[in-house]
């Protein structure tokens, strides 16, 4: 009889690096660091890094969206 191995699913992180952050923003590094430095995205700190809650970035996103006057 074979063994049936368990189905994985896939994760997908909470806390994003800069690097991942920038990515997902589609921005570059510095352009998060310095929203960071400007408080305009708060952050975890683990160790020496810092880390950005996807939920975080998702909402900055909606609160920044631009619309063009009609």
């Amino acid at each position: 009889m074979p063994v049936q191995s368990a189905i994985e699913i896939p994760v997908e992180p909470s806390l994003l690096t800069i690097q991942q952050a920038a990515r997902y923003l589609a921005a570059s590094e510095w352009a998060v660091r310095r929203l960071i430095y400007a408080g305009k995205l708060s952050y975890v700190k683990v160790g020496k890094r810092f880390n950005l809650r996807r939920a975080e970035l998702d909402t900055w996103i909606a609160q920044n969206v631009q619309r063009e006057a009609a």
